[in-house]
């Protein structure tokens, strides 16, 4: 859970923030679709595609969140490949071809 007053008092998530706006301004059309949400202590672990008009946005993907404090502390994307299915204990999940 994300709390406002907390996340509006730190400089590097403000700027953060902008920088994700500035991201979906370029990209409009940027969408992502998980197909496995999957929780594992505090991080969670997202397996799907996204869909964009530019290509190099386009594709299977991995996500990963870490929650620490109640916050959001960190998000990450991946390629869906086997190392990194491997690396993230994902091999025995299907993967999405899109």
């Amino acid at each position: 859970m994300c709390r406002k007053a907390a996340v509006l008092h730190h400089s590097e998530t403000w700027q953060a923030y902008k920088e994700l706006v500035a991201f979906f301004k370029l990209f409009p059309d940027y969408l992502n679709h998980f197909s496995i949400v999957e929780s594992r202590g505090n991080s969670v672990l997202v397996v799907g595609h996204s869909t964009c008009a530019d290509d190099r946005l386009a594709g299977p993907a991995i996500w990963t969140a870490k929650v620490e404090n109640d916050l959001g502390a960190e998000w990450r994307v991946y390629l869906d490949t086997p190392e990194n299915r491997d690396r993230l204990e994902l091999s025995a999940i299907k993967q999405d071809k899109r």
